[in-house]
């Protein structure tokens, strides 16, 4: 059987249909409070990935209804502060000590590296902050 490249699975049924759900659950907006764009295209952001999961296999706080603004900041966000997570290893130390597989498991460590992530951010732009203050 051939593996299928996520491209194709977000054109797959079952994607198309919690795709949908999640849409109309949103009632059609973006789910940003500060969204100052909501006329434009919507997009559902996977808040979240989980190694080998389908993209329809997710809760649904996994993800977010977001205009295509929102949708690119937020995307912008994230990759920054995984990259300053990465400054801050011991935020996740504690990652390997869960024990268990199956999805339970997979979202309890992914919800775990999300809130080390903002952590990481917060204490990196907290810094940053600091270093900028005139003495």
């Amino acid at each position: 059987m051939t593996k299928l490249s996520y491209s194709d699975k977000l054109k797959d049924i079952r994607w198309q249909k919690k795709r949908l759900q999640l849409l109309e659950a949103a009632n059609w907006k973006c789910t940003n409070l500060k969204c100052s764009t909501p006329e434009l295209q919507l997009h559902v952001h996977h808040r979240l990935y989980r190694k080998n999961a389908d993209p329809w296999d997710y809760e649904d706080w996994c993800y977010a209804v977001l205009c295509e603004n929102c949708h690119a900041v937020e995307q912008y966000l994230l990759d920054e502060a995984k990259e300053v997570l990465a400054m801050f290893p011991h935020l996740t130390a504690g990652l390997s000590c869960i024990r268990g597989h199956g999805k339970e498991h997979e979202l309890e460590k992914a919800r775990i590296v999300n809130v080390a992530i903002w952590e990481a951010l917060e204490k990196y732009n907290n810094e940053r902050v600091k270093n900028t203050k005139p003495k």
